[in-house]
């Protein structure tokens, strides 16, 4: 189930407990793209998002 809480803010429940909610949130952007990202760059990009997060 996907919600519109706030403008332009969309927000999708994980999990719903009687203790917990865990919900994701998207914020869509209005930029279109010219040019597609090869898969490398899509890699690369993913990996540099997640160490910056502190993933391993």
């Amino acid at each position: 189930m996907t919600n519109n809480l706030f403008a332009g803010a969309q927000y999708h429940v994980m999990v719903d407990s009687g203790a917990y909610t865990v919900m994701s949130e998207f914020t869509p952007t209005s930029s279109n793209a010219t040019s597609y990202q090869s898969e490398a760059a899509l890699v690369a990009e993913f990996i540099r998002i997640l160490t910056s997060r502190g993933a391993r």
